[in-house]
């Protein structure tokens, strides 16, 4: 009896063990979801792969992968401790006892992770669509939160949100493991489960999460619509009025576009806590550098969080505006300059050194994205190409600034819509010049089109202060060389030496370069002709190609 109750203690992984694989688990199910869900969203030529292991699988995702983690680290290290405390002696479970684990576990992951995190997205988001936006960010929020609310403005609607999380977690962690233990059945005795085996039985037990879950999910969505306190007193008043007025299958609406999440995230999930702590094992049977392991995870994700702390703040950006957009991004510190906040609000100082009144520019992004123009996301404007997310607009601006002075010449490689071109315009004087070059005659069309749109675009077009024209961009623009900056916006292979060539003493080239794992890179070419480079951050650009073949 001794020795059985040895060895079982020994199979039990620690709390620290279920932190790094329930964490695990939540980073690697949050990548998956991401990109599948971002691939449902675009055309079939402009569906991401899966790129080498590598910064472009966390590209865009950071802080998903670090809440997720923490939500999932959570959920894991309560169940199994609530599960140790309810076992008997031999080690083992009954079902009962394992949906009050689920149970606990739900309870404590809402305490500690979901409801302050929901809370505080829920106020940057409604703070997001107000008129005059006040949290930069994050943890700006999380101290504006603090001082205005306290200590309950972190657990708004904690009740039904730990109602749902229980349940979940429960049904879960319920399911799971009484099909896991009557899989085992069929194993010989100290045989572990195969990996798909244990994703079919994640993917099943989310399926039966759905449909288990799935009343008090609608409940939930009823008490949390405007008409809520005009048409129920409280959710038992809902749950009848819709069973009354609408039917038993009323409860159950909404289910099937549960159903593909789920199963796909409980096929992860479990798979990867499970294949998590077998590597565990194998790699420190005696759990001796445990804590090593856990400083080192915590590490990696500190640094994700910090190198993508620029895409962070972006995510908030967005606006139901041009102004609110320019704003938002100059709130998160994405605009640092007011010259690049006049030229992409559409105002600009007619003369750079004069403090005259600013004259109306007329730049306004609805004109250059078809869809969604106020969104701090990239939009596709046509023919495979893209219109760069207004952040990165910013950023290349702010780079470029040094040398945008008023008889600057610009060269704008993919200028695509034209947007950017018309804001480096707006950045210079009235004797500089800014040229678009687009590979794609209908885009260069599109950009002219687009840049009539407005007074002023007319006014530069006509008076030669911009021109578009089609042509290779990796071989520059030698037409209207030297130029003052030189700014690509698309995904080079390389550093194309013509586009240095072209640049003055001094001069500034912008340039995203690589395939997978892109990076901005800053070329200066110095008075006396020295080039020194600069590699700035990691982006996701389209690639910079050849014309579409007919």
């Amino acid at each position: 009896m001794t020795s059985i109750k040895v060895e079982k203690e020994k199979e039990k992984p620690s709390a620290l063990r279920s932190i790094i694989a329930g964490s695990t688990a939540g980073a690697v199910e949050i990548v998956a979801k991401t990109r599948t869900q971002l691939n449902r969203r675009l055309p079939d030529g402009q569906k991401l792969g899966w790129p080498p292991f590598g910064k472009a699988w966390y590209a865009g995702c950071t802080t998903l992968i670090i809440g997720n983690s923490l939500k999932a680290g959570i959920r894991f290290v309560a169940f199994d401790t609530y599960k140790t405390l309810l076992q008997d002696e031999m080690g083992k479970i009954s079902g009962p006892r394992t949906v009050i684990a689920g149970f606990g576990a739900g309870i404590t992951e809402s305490l500690l992770a979901v409801t302050p995190f929901e809370s505080i997205k829920t106020t940057l988001i409604d703070d997001r669509k107000s008129a005059n936006p006040r949290m930069r960010g994050f943890l700006h929020g999380s101290s504006i939160i603090w001082r205005e609310r306290g200590i309950r403005g972190f657990f708004q609607g904690f009740a039904p949100t730990t109602a749902r999380q229980a349940a979940n977690s429960a049904t879960r962690f319920g399911s799971y493991t009484t099909i896991k233990q009557f899989a085992q059945g069929y194993v010989a005795p100290g045989e572990k489960l195969g990996t798909m085996s244990t994703f079919g039985i994640g993917g099943l037990a989310g399926l039966i999460t759905v449909y288990v879950t799935q009343p008090l999910d609608t409940i939930k969505t009823r008490m949390q619509s405007i008409e809520a306190k005009r048409e129920y007193k409280n959710s038992f008043v809902c749950a009848t009025r819709i069973l009354k007025d609408e039917g038993i299958l009323t409860f159950w609406s909404g289910a099937v576009p549960r159903l593909a999440r789920l199963i796909m995230s409980g096929g992860i999930v479990f798979t990867m806590y499970e294949k998590t702590i077998e590597g565990l094992d194998r790699l420190d049977p005696d759990k001796k550098y445990i804590l090593l392991s856990l400083t080192f995870f915590i590490s990696i994700l500190t640094y994700l969080y910090a190198a993508e702390n620029l895409y962070t703040m972006a995510w908030l950006s967005s606006g139901p505006s041009n102004a609110a957009l320019v704003n938002n991004l100059k709130n998160h510190g994405l605009i640092k300059s007011d010259r690049v906040a006049q030229a992409m609000l559409g105002v600009s100082p007619p003369d750079l050194n004069s403090a005259s009144k600013p004259k109306k520019k007329q730049v306004d992004r609805a004109h250059y994205s078809p869809a969604s123009p106020y969104e701090d996301s990239p939009q596709p404007i046509g023919h495979s190409a893209t219109i760069s997310a207004p952040h990165m607009h910013a950023a290349a601006a702010e780079s470029l600034l040094p040398f945008l002075h008023p008889t600057a010449r610009v060269l704008d490689i993919g200028s695509g819509s034209g947007y950017l071109t018309h804001v480096l315009a707006n950045l210079i004087g009235p004797e500089g010049k800014v040229i678009g070059i687009d590979h794609i005659q209908p885009l260069v069309d599109l950009a002219a089109a687009n840049m009539a749109r407005s007074e002023s675009g007319k006014e530069m077009l006509a008076s030669g202060k911009v021109a578009f024209v089609r042509g290779d961009g990796r071989e520059g623009w030698k037409e209207g060389a030297p130029y003052d900056a030189i700014h690509v916006g698309a995904a080079a292979r390389e550093e194309h030496a013509r586009l240095v060539e072209q640049l003055r003493c001094p001069g500034r080239l912008f340039i995203p370069v690589g395939e997978w794992n892109q990076y901005i890179w800053v070329v200066d070419k110095g008075a006396d002709g020295v080039v020194k480079r600069e590699k700035a951050f990691g982006v996701r650009y389209v690639p910079l190609t050849d014309a579409p073949k007919r």
